[in-house]
């Protein structure tokens, strides 16, 4: 995530509300931190939208998700991380 704020936040527009949700992430409740990228499953992510949602809105919430979204995107695909699944799909 580091990485992701360094070199792809920085070139957005709202580059600095970004970093600011970035950095909070790891201190979230049940934010799979801890875990790699090729061990997280979808009960991981779920458990902590469940967290989110007992204190935060809808809205804040769906965009946190869209922004892991994208990290973990970015970070398979532009960073050369090999986990090959989509771990989240917005329809």
């Amino acid at each position: 995530m580091q990485r992701y704020g360094q070199e792809v936040s920085s070139t957005k527009r709202g580059w600095a509300k970004e970093l600011v949700r970035l950095k909070a992430f790891p201190h979230q409740p049940q934010f799979p931190a801890s875990r790699l990228q090729a061990q997280l499953s979808a009960a991981d992510i779920a458990a902590w939208r469940g967290a989110r949602l007992r204190v935060n809105s809808h809205g804040a919430v769906l965009r946190d998700m869209v922004l892991l979204s994208h990290v973990l995107d970015v970070a398979r695909r532009d960073l050369r991380f090999t986990h090959k699944y989509k771990l989240i799909r917005f329809a």
